[in-house]
């Protein structure tokens, strides 16, 4: 896979112990261009690497689009999923510093007629808890549907945390604190996350390649996203601006990412948005003990984990949606940041973070030349473990009229499946979700979420005349 080289300035500071030379980068460089080249490597991807004094490397290689060959460059736009937490953490504590949100307020401050079940108490449960991962209990449907079906309105939160709340103890990732302050920003403000997040934060600092709604950018500049099938990568669709949400929204050049970085790394000064602001968003708020790939999570900021790597401080933040990955970091004791995206789904993490890990390896001189063969030799044996059998095909249903399934159903807390026909398939659609199903008898289908997913079932039943009242997804009913 051929590397597009479209910046190359090396400025590493000596006081952070990190290797200064030419050597370094090259070497960085090298290793992505071998793991780049293998055929389950994702077809496209960019690096930045950043310190205090500047932009230390942007670099991106491979292919946008399978489907035309079209090149990834510094102009393309990736999508960085719940990296996304981490800028929404800066707008709240800019908004809080500035007295605008309260953080330290309970969600009864904005729903004070919200009554939780089972016990549960709203009025013990602050913003800064959601943002988090801290609160007492979990939500399934504000999960799924503000992540997967479309963003709900602030009504339809309160509603689902009324009537589908569960009790949860201790840190738990989710999506749903995000989601739920989300609302709560637009009741307090007046406005929707996306709009102020663009005024507070990326307008302020610059970032005019980042946003959180898909039609801002003009088709040709996206890193499309692949799915891994037995032929090798096939293209899909790039999220469309109604699942854009607060957990996982926004789309960004690698540019600006490297920006986002320096931001976080406190050198890229601004007035608006103070050196204050950014400690508060990156102050500890929750503990956590979790291994994620080599780093230890041992505390949580404002959309940032708090991770030790290689033995020193490291904040980091992956994502990932149908067909693209990205992993953010960096090290504010050594002034280093690396970040790495691309657009292949079922092995994208694993080579983020292959070439990830082994830039700070080399900038701390932390990897020799059989470190360096070691990680690249791992990294080879997960993307071959990630390789994809061909699909088989589903029996042949004969009789089975598709027609007769074609209709409305309808479950209280996801709302509206709305099922149509495509050839010898049905789709079916929640909001801006889709599933395909593909029937194997005349009541059982698979429920085939995207290219990579493993099939759920899903089965029809309560027959009359023919035509099916009900569908069991997984244990989700949906009613005609």
């Amino acid at each position: 896979m051929t590397l597009i080289r479209t910046l190359f300035i090396l400025v590493l500071l000596a006081s952070s112990g990190a290797r200064s030379d030419d050597a370094a980068s090259q070497q960085i460089l090298a290793f992505a261009d071998r793991l780049s080249s293998h055929p389950l490597a994702p077809p496209g991807y960019a690096i930045a690497i950043v310190a205090r004094d500047g932009t230390v490397l942007v670099h991106s290689g491979g292919i946008a689009d399978a489907s035309t060959h079209r090149k990834i460059t510094s102009d393309s736009i990736f999508y960085i999923a719940s990296v996304t937490k981490s800028y929404v953490g800066l707008l709240a504590a800019r908004l809080h510093a500035e007295g605008r949100f309260d953080l330290d307020a309970p969600m009864t401050a904005i729903w004070p007629k919200l009554e939780l079940p089972q016990g549960l108490d709203a009025s013990k449960v602050t913003f800064r808890m959601l943002l988090s991962h801290v609160t007492p209990f979990d939500n399934d449907v504000i999960g799924w549907r503000g992540s997967f079906a479309g963003e709900m309105s602030p009504e339809e939160i309160e509603l689902a945390l009324r009537e589908w709340t569960e009790p949860q103890e201790g840190f738990e990732y989710t999506n749903n604190g995000y989601i739920i302050t989300a609302a709560a920003l637009q009741l307090a403000l007046g406005k929707s996350w996306k709009t102020l997040l663009r005024e507070e934060i990326l307008q302020p600092l610059g970032m005019h390649d980042t946003a959180a709604r898909t039609s801002l950018f003009a088709p040709d500049r996206f890193a499309v996203p692949h799915a891994l099938v037995a032929d090798g990568w096939l293209p899909t669709a790039y999220k469309s601006d109604e699942v854009c949400h607060a957990a996982g929204g926004l789309h960004a050049t690698i540019g600006d990412v490297a920006t986002w970085m320096q931001v976080m790394l406190g050198h890229r000064k601004n007035d608006e948005v103070s050196i204050e602001v950014i400690k508060a968003a990156l102050t500890q708020q929750a503990v956590q003990d979790r291994e994620y790939h080599g780093f230890d999570r041992n505390g949580y900021a404002l959309g940032w984990n708090i991770s030790r790597y290689g033995g020193r401080t490291i904040y980091e933040h992956g994502g990932g949606w149908h067909g693209v990955r990205a992993f953010v970091s960096f090290m504010p004791d050594a002034g280093i940041g690396v970040a790495v995206v691309s657009n292949g789904g079922k092995t994208g993490n694993i080579f983020n973070l292959g070439v990830l890990q082994h830039a700070y390896d080399v900038l701390f001189d932390d990897a020799g030349s059989i470190e360096t063969r070691q990680r690249y030799e791992s990294t080879i044996t997960k993307l071959e473990q990630a390789r994809p059998e061909a699909e088989k095909a589903g029996p042949t249903v004969r009789g089975l009229e598709l027609d007769s399934y074609v209709g409305t159903y309808a479950n209280e807390a996801l709302g509206e499946l709305v099922i149509r026909r495509d050839g010898n398939e049905l789709v079916g659609a929640i909001g801006a979700y889709r599933l395909r199903l593909i029937p194997q008898t005349h009541e059982d289908f698979m429920a085939v979420e995207y290219p990579e997913s493993d099939p759920d079932s899903a089965t029809f039943s309560d027959f009359e005349n023919g035509i099916p009242q009900a569908m069991d997804w997984e244990g989700i009913v949906f009613h005609r």
